[in-house]
């Protein structure tokens, strides 16, 4: 996560700047700030979701993972409802950490949405809320896609 952050923190702030006519300064220092916390409080939120969802479907199915074996379908139900915390497949950890990855990705997403929209509506206080929502939306989504594609072509390649 925090090799990541660097580029991110970059991307975004371009976002910030083109949608919100601030400096590169300001845009910078919003953008990493924002991405600093969301970093430190929106990956642990996603995990602990995801890990609801994984007790969740423990307590519907407790031999899913038993199952899972039996076909690509069940392979990829029990890696999407167990991305929080993987059973040592060694075999299978190529394609399974990033899918694990990608499914992740999807409710930090909007934890970094929500975290950075009031982190940066504090930095940038004259900003209006509607413009600031829609660029926190669009840098995230930008961001997180670039994100999801890695994952995707680790996947295909594994």
């Amino acid at each position: 996560m925090v090799a990541a952050l660097i580029p991110i923190v970059l991307i975004e702030a371009l976002v910030f700047r083109h949608r919100l006519d601030l400096n590169y300064k300001q845009s910078l220092l919003g953008s990493a700030v924002g991405n600093a916390i969301s970093t430190v409080a929106g990956v642990p939120l996603s995990w602990g979701l995801m890990f609801l969802v994984l007790i969740g479907a423990s307590f519907i199915d407790l031999s899913l993972p038993l199952k899972w074996q039996h076909s690509p379908a069940g392979a990829l139900a029990y890696v999407v409802l167990n991305a929080a915390w993987l059973a040592p497949f060694e075999t299978h950890l190529n394609w399974m950490i990033p899918t694990a990855l990608a499914v992740l990705l999807i409710p930090s997403y909007f934890f970094s949405v929500l975290i950075e929209f009031y982190i940066c509506k504090q930095v940038w206080k004259n900003t209006d809320r509607n413009q600031l929502r829609q660029a926190v939306r669009a840098a995230n989504g930008i961001t997180y896609g670039i994100l999801e594609g890695i994952c995707l072509v680790l996947i295909i390649r594994a």
